[in-house]
């Protein structure tokens, strides 16, 4: 009776760990170019497919030279060209990846469409949307070739808190690391109630307070986490920058950036305390809990 009870038990956690593990993140490294375009980076989307599709949750990319800001949640937007930009953020496993939505991003001063309608893709920017062409024949957009391909990644859940800020979420790193530190290349979560859902890359950014914000996106399985760079997203209507120095953790806001003192003594950013712990995958917490099934049989049996 105990063990059927144990093994009842034990099931039950299983099912309840994989059904948790099963939101994991999935990542896809994509690319697209055409005339005058080009685009490359990451997608982060749901593990489940519904109705054939991922769904897409996150980015990490450049347009061009430009940093994606944003991702837009599925849905209709107005375009600077006075259209309608729509997308419905599915990606599926087998080509045409995109559909007639697509996913929309901000890059620069200005919105940009990816999607596929047959079997030809396209990136349609919101200055060329216009209210009465959009979308007809001869005003699709310019045809790009577009890949997206299935690369391994982990899960880390993050979290952060100082005077004034609270943030928590999951970041994303490639599976294998490198020099010891894992690549970030993507991120979910909320900073103070505003979604954050896409990753600038590495490197240097404008700050809206007028100085550079700097980022690696590099992350450590042990306490220091982080490292000068960090990484660094948008949120609401700012960019923020997360790093490390001299054993402190910060979170810079871009509006308290300033061009001359942006990273000097006291504008260094809100000191916060940070966490992050890598999310078990699916298999591990099987074999835990099977680990822990065997355990509870040998005692009962000892018994």
């Amino acid at each position: 009776m105990f063990a059927r009870k144990l093994f009842a038990s034990a099931a039950f956690c299983l099912s309840a760990l994989v059904a948790t593990s099963a939101h994991a993140t999935l990542v896809w490294s994509y690319a697209y170019s055409g005339a005058g375009v080009s685009a490359n980076g990451y997608l982060t989307t749901s593990s489940t497919l519904t109705a054939g599709a991922y769904t897409i949750t996150g980015i990490s990319g450049k347009l061009g030279a430009v940093p994606v800001e944003s991702l837009l949640a599925a849905g209709t937007y107005s375009a600077s060209g006075g259209g309608l930009l729509f997308s419905d953020n599915l990606l599926y496993p087998a080509a045409p990846s995109l559909g007639l939505g697509g996913f929309t991003v901000q890059a620069g001063a200005d919105l940009y469409n990816v999607y596929n309608t047959g079997g030809q893709y396209y990136q349609l920017a919101g200055a060329d949307c216009g209210a009465a062409t959009c979308g007809t024949p001869g005003h699709l957009g310019t045809n790009v070739s577009f890949t997206a391909t299935l690369v391994p990644s982990l899960d880390w859940a993050f979290s952060y808190s100082g005077a004034g800020v609270a943030a928590s979420g999951v970041l994303t790193t490639l599976a294998t690391p490198v020099g010891g530190q894992y690549q970030i290349v993507g991120l979910s979560g909320t900073r103070n109630g505003q979604a954050m859902n896409a990753l600038f890359p590495a490197g240097t950014y404008a700050a809206s307070g007028g100085g550079l914000l700097l980022s690696d996106d590099l992350l450590a399985a042990t306490d220091p986490f982080l490292d000068t760079g960090g990484f660094t997203f948008h949120a609401g209507t700012d960019r923020y920058n997360v790093y490390n120095t001299n054993g402190q953790y910060y979170d810079l806001a871009g509006a308290d950036c300033g061009g001359a003192t942006c990273g000097s003594a006291g504008h260094m950013g809100t000191p916060i305390s940070f966490s992050v712990a890598a999310v078990p995958e699916p298999n591990t917490l099987a074999l835990m809990t099977l680990a822990l099934v065997g355990l509870g049989v040998a005692r009962r049996r000892r018994r």
